[in-house]
C-alpha cells in the first residue's frame, strides 16, 4: 500500500521545479530582450557593491587562522601577543635553494665553487640590500669583483646551509681547503661549527653518505641546500620572484 504522504511530497516537488524553471527561463527570456539595460545594470550594480562595503568598513580576510579558528579560541589572541607585545625575534620567510650533480656526489671543490656563485647571484639581485642591508663587497667570487656574498649575511637575514662551515666566505673556504678531502674534513665538523653555531647537516646535506668508522664524517652526498631567511613582509614576496 503506497504512503499519500510520499505522493503529495512527490508532487509538490514536482511544482516546485517547475515553477522554479519557468522563473529562469522568463528572467534568461527577459535578459535576452534588454541586453543592453543589463550590460549597464551589472557595472553600476558592482560598483555600487564596492561602495556600500567601503561605507560600512567592509574588508577581505585571508588569514587562514582568522579563518578557521573558532571565535572562542584563545589562539587568535595569543598570536597577537606574541608578534606585537612579547619581543620574540619575528619570523622568516624562507627561500630554499637546492645544488645537485644529477645524483652524483656534490663534496666537491667544483661543487662547493657553484654554490658559492649560487649564494653571490642571490644576494646581488634587485632588492636584496632593501631586505637584508648591505653585506661586505671587498672580496670577489671566481673574478666576480666587488660580488656581496663574499662577506656575511646582514643582522636582518639569515642564512642556512653548506657555507656555513666557512662563516659564509668565500676566501676563508678557498683558504682553507686545497683539496677534496681538506673539504671532507672542513665540513665534518659536528656539533658546533667555529663560530659557536650548531651543525644541521640535515638543513645543509641532502642523501648524505657518513664514514662508519667512529668520526662520522660526510664522505658524499647528493645535494648541497642554501636556506635564506628573509623578512616577512609584502617586499619579500616580490624580491622572490625576481630572484
Amino acid at each position: 500500500m503506497r504512503c499519500p504522504c510520499r505522493f503529495r511530497m512527490a508532487m509538490m516537488a514536482k511544482w516546485f521545479h517547475g515553477n522554479i524553471v519557468k522563473v529562469l527561463q522568463a528572467v534568461a527570456s527577459w535578459s535576452v530582450r534588454q541586453a543592453h539595460f543589463i550590460l549597464l545594470l551589472i557595472p553600476i550594480f558592482s560598483v555600487s557593491v564596492f561602495c556600500l562595503g567601503l561605507f560600512t568598513n567592509f574588508y577581505l580576510e585571508a588569514d587562514r587562522v582568522k579563518l578557521w579558528t573558532p571565535a572562542s579560541s584563545p589562539v587568535i589572541e595569543n598570536s597577537h601577543w606574541i608578534e606585537t607585545e612579547s619581543g620574540f625575534p619575528s619570523t622568516t620567510y624562507p627561500i630554499h635553494i637546492l645544488l645537485h650533480a644529477n645524483g652524483n656526489d656534490v663534496i666537491t671543490m667544483e661543487a662547493f665553487d657553484v654554490l658559492f656563485q649560487v649564494q653571490t647571484i642571490f644576494q646581488n639581485a634587485h632588492g636584496y640590500e632593501t631586505l637584508c642591508g648591505a653585506v661586505d663587497t671587498d672580496a670577489s667570487i671566481r673574478g666576480h669583483n666587488n660580488s656581496k656574498a663574499n662577506g656575511r649575511h646582514s643582522s636582518e637575514c639569515t642564512l642556512l646551509g653548506a657555507t656555513n662551515f666557512f662563516d659564509d666566505d668565500y676566501i676563508v673556504f678557498r683558504q682553507k681547503v686545497h683539496s677534496d678531502q681538506d673539504l671532507i674534513k672542513a665540513i665534518s665538523l659536528f656539533p658546533f661549527l667555529p663560530n659557536g653555531r650548531i651543525v644541521r647537516r640535515d638543513r645543509m646535506f641532502g642523501y648524505r653518505v657518513e664514514s662508519d668508522d667512529g668520526r662520522n664524517l660526510v664522505t658524499a652526498a647528493q645535494l648541497l641546500k642554501l636556506r635564506f631567511g628573509l623578512p616577512e613582509n609584502a617586499k619579500t614576496r616580490s624580491f622572490e620572484k625576481i630572484a
